[in-house]
């Protein structure tokens, strides 16, 4: 079973091009004009020939004559695989619908017709008729494509054919060794191709030998991708990527609005203790020393610093001389406050004299 065909690796051309068959296509063959593909303008020296590139055409290549002519690079061989084919027989016995291909020197395949599945990698499959496989080792392959007419009461049944040419060379020690190419026939020198084009999912190697398809075999977990599955798998990984950093973006967000929240809470709270304690440290401390002061009587009054007006000069209050006496501390203290209740002597010397 063979891989799905990676067809962007592969050079296209279509029956319905102008370039491969001629405007006058409709018709017998003697109007015809044979129009060539040239291998060397292709990469790897291969190309893929699809009737066209539209599905839903298929049905309406009825009743339809083509001749082109696939040549190689010089000094190169040519040969071509049919990967796919439907195309309509007489009681599976001769072809009503056929492919046909012939050497410079005039040998022809036959008419080939039948179905040959895409993941069918045999070389005789069992319900085609004719060779899967044709090449010519001088380089040039003439190219007949017949369709007949549809019955009125006959189902519409597309026809369908994939060809791929492949141009081979001589196998030389060289080349051999600097992987530019492998060996398509351990039987045959001149059978070497591009190494790039070994399990591709496309059989290249077309020689009626045991080695028919070598390119395909033993590829192991090589498994060729087609286009729509790359395209997925490369949404997928932007998607993913994107999600990813979307992410971090959104966590490094919230981290940040989570710290400033925090900072302004703490901020608050510092703000509310400021406005119970009185404004500032200062202004409680002043407070309590001068009502200590207010209830001991000593000490001047401390400085009140008032936050909430204008400041006013700075002054010193001295105590009251109604509350504080004045004492004179040279004078010895009165005798009646030393002894309220008792009189003088010299006051009781004059009694007794009396």
């Amino acid at each position: 079973m063979l891989p799905h065909l990676r067809e962007q690796d592969v050079g296209q051309e279509f029956l319905e091009s102008v370039e491969v068959c001629a405007a006058g296509s409709y018709g017998t063959f003697g109007a015809l004009s044979k129009k060539k593909i040239r291998l060397a303008n292709f990469p790897n020296n291969t190309v893929s020939v699809k009737i066209t590139r539209w599905e839903d055409l298929y049905a309406s290549f009825y009743n339809y004559r083509c001749k082109f002519q696939v040549t190689a690079p010089k000094n190169m061989g040519v040969m071509v695989v049919i990967q796919s084919m439907k195309m309509r027989t007489r009681k599976r016995i001769s072809c009503r619908d056929y492919i046909q291909f012939q050497q410079d020197d005039g040998v022809k395949s036959g008419q080939i017709c039948g179905t040959v599945d895409a993941t069918d990698s045999s070389k005789v499959p069992e319900r085609s008729i004719g060779p899967r496989q044709f090449h010519d080792p001088k380089g040039a392959l003439d190219v007949t494509f017949f369709t007949d007419a549809r019955d009125d009461d006959e189902d519409e049944d597309p026809i369908a054919l994939h060809l791929i040419f492949t141009a081979y060379r001589e196998c030389t020690p060289t080349l051999i060794n600097s992987n530019v190419v492998k060996q398509c026939s351990s039987l045959r020198s001149h059978s070497c191709i591009s190494s790039q084009l070994f399990c591709d999912g496309v059989i290249n190697c077309g020689f009626n030998d045991e080695d028919f398809g070598a390119d395909e075999q033993n590829c192991g977990a090589v498994q060729p991708r087609d286009s729509d599955e790359v395209d997925r798998s490369i949404s997928i990984y932007v998607f993913a990527i994107t999600t990813v950093a979307t992410l971090v973006i959104v966590v490094i967000l919230s981290l940040i609005v989570c710290c400033c929240l925090r900072k302004f809470a703490k901020q608050r709270r510092s703000g509310d203790m400021y406005t119970q304690n009185g404004g500032s440290p200062l202004h409680h401390h002043s407070q309590h020393l001068h009502h200590h002061n207010q209830q001991t009587g000593f000490g001047p009054d401390i400085i009140r610093l008032d936050t909430t007006g204008p400041t006013a000069p700075l002054r010193s209050t001295e105590p009251s001389p109604e509350k504080f006496p004045v004492v004179d501390i040279d004078q010895p203290p009165p005798y009646d406050a030393l002894f309220p209740s008792a009189k003088p002597a010299w006051q009781k010397s004059t009694s007794k004299k009396q």
